[in-house]
């Protein structure tokens, strides 16, 4: 008697073919940037030159600091809301995930207005200390603080739900044992933790490496600003192109870095909660924590609101012209993205998860480049492409929402793959032997079962869109000034009631939308570049 041979399940030409037109859309801006930099000649001049040696190291150094800062500023914040009686743990648990809303070009002008050596600060203590002048905040310093006060979230979210599902009888079996408090963190809790902790501090590193805003109002010369200042500055696109590589290098840099330890950093098996965790007494220490977290949420979140509301008040009359307009075009260029991206997530997830292959591997993959490279090289390359290649795509708002969708599809593919896996595919075969054509059976059957994750998707990459800067200013259509092109353009003319009405407004927009992504039973999952 012989044994049926099981059907072996193969995509569709339909699916086939939109996950090449995908892969085409993700290589192109790094197949192009390469090409453009090999053909300009003299590659090599440009990547040895002493000046890209100096824009690396302090690349490297500032990317570094802010990975360890965030981690050393995110791990005692989860600890205190997830394992200890913290006064008002509650509020604050949703309160100290809210810098991830600020976006780092708000966060550096609310600083430097502030702190500087002529801010707001010290205006208030020249009365009664006479001082004429603080510490410079410019630089590396500036930089360093904004930067650890926006990524430090990616580390506290990750550890926090890392700490929500510890096995406590692991730690209780170490006390038995006789192993201190410093002991049973350092070799029971902490490895526990560190895939949490690596997972959040690479995001930290890729968000640095790819930040703009901050770098460039704070005067810290790194890579996403160099190459800024080479296209808009100097027109010298070949060696913007050579810069870009470089920041693609070191990208990849930090990942094979991550990638190293993301091994040894593989929680063992059974750590998986079994029995909760009691709340460890703080006593007198309580109140140190409660000024721990209320002094990362002054810098982070009140300083913002509170610069922008004084500048605002001290504005001429007219710093709101225009606002409402630029509002519209975020939400528009935004919200388009955001159907596209998701849109194209699609077809990735059905292909990696239901027909998982080397291919379907391979362009799950391909998919996630472009969230790797920052945003200011996507839209560098897509600028290359469109004067050279495609001339009348060049300042339009079709551009501009494929260099958002290119960017940003890990984002959508993440929610839309983890909601699709557990859906049985029989459902479809069911319809299908109905009579059911391929247009009614997903319209009917698959996207309404997907849509927590279609929805999740959508909103991630609408927040990641609305915050956007570096692509925005390089592809959007002349005229077309969104809100963070407003604030930039503002802060850079010293237009501080301007800059102040447009953060208020971007800020509030932002805060909104993470308050859609965070709600009970949607948690916010950032995928890793």
């Amino acid at each position: 008697m012989s044994v049926p041979v099981p059907r072996i399940r193969l995509p569709s030409r339909r699916l086939r073919a939109a996950g090449i037109v995908v892969a085409a859309m993700c290589l192109l801006p790094l197949v192009y940037l390469a090409g453009r930099a090999v053909a300009g000649g003299g590659l090599f001049d440009v990547l040895l030159r002493e000046r890209s040696f100096g824009i690396a190291g302090r690349t490297l150094l500032l990317t570094a600091a802010v990975a360890l800062g965030s981690a050393g500023l995110g791990l005692p914040l989860a600890w205190l809301t997830a394992r200890t009686d913290l006064p008002g743990r509650r509020i604050l648990t949703g309160l100290l995930a809210l810098p991830l809303a600020v976006p780092s070009y708000v966060a550096a002008f609310t600083v430097a207005t502030a702190l500087g050596p002529r801010g707001l600060l010290q205006r208030a203590l020249e009365p009664l200390t006479g001082w004429e002048r603080l510490p410079e905040i410019y630089g590396f310093p500036g930089a360093f603080l904004v930067l650890v006060l926006l990524n430090y979230p990616y580390v506290y979210l990750a550890a926090r739900a890392r700490f929500a599902v510890m096995d406590a009888s692991l730690e209780d079996a170490a006390r038995v044992l006789g192993a201190g408090r410093w002991r049973r963190f350092r070799r029971v809790t902490l490895p526990l933790l560190s895939t949490a902790l690596l997972s959040g501090g690479l995001l930290a590193a890729l968000y640095t490496l790819s930040d703009f805003g901050a770098v460039s109002l704070l005067r810290y010369e790194t890579f996403t600003w160099a190459i800024y200042n080479q296209v808009r500055g100097s027109l010298d696109r070949h060696t913007a192109a050579g810069l870009a590589l470089l920041l693609v290098f070191a990208t990849l840099l930090v990942l094979a870095a991550a990638s190293r330890f993301e091994g040894a950093s593989r929680p063992a098996p059974g750590a998986v909660q079994a029995r909760p965790p009691r709340l460890h007494r703080l006593g007198g220490w309580r109140w140190a924590g409660l000024a721990l977290a209320s002094g990362v949420l002054l810098p982070a979140l009140v300083l913002p609101v509170g610069v922008c509301l004084y500048w605002l008040i001290q504005a001429p009359a007219g710093a709101g012209t225009g606002l409402f307009a630029a509002l519209g075009r975020t939400g528009l260029v935004s919200l388009l993205a955001a159907v596209a991206t998701t849109a194209l997530a699609i077809p990735v997830a059905f292909l990696t998860v239901r027909f998982p292959s080397k291919r379907s591997s391979a362009l799950r993959a391909i998919s996630h480049i472009g969230f790797g490279l920052p945003g200011l090289v996507v839209g560098l390359s897509l600028v290359f492409f469109a004067v050279n290649v495609a001339p009348f795509l060049y300042q339009t708002l079709a551009l501009l929402v494929f260099a958002y969708a290119v960017h940003m599809l890990p984002q959508a593919i993440a929610p839309v793959e983890a909601t699709l896996g557990p859906l049985s595919p029989r459902l479809d075969d069911a319809a299908r032997s109905l009579g059911a054509r391929w247009l009614r059976r997903h319209w009917r059957i698959t996207l309404p079962l997907l849509g927590p994750g279609l929805a999740s998707g959508l909103a991630l990459v609408f927040l990641t869109s609305v915050k956007e800067l570096p692509a925005t200013l390089m592809l959007a259509p002349t005229g077309y000034s969104t809100l963070a092109t407003t604030v930039w353009s503002a802060a850079e003319n010293v237009e501080l009631g301007r800059a102040a009405a447009a953060s208020l407004v971007l800020l509030l927009f932002c805060a909104a939308t993470l308050l859609v992504v965070l709600r009970p039973g949607r948690p916010l999952r950032p995928a890793v570049r």
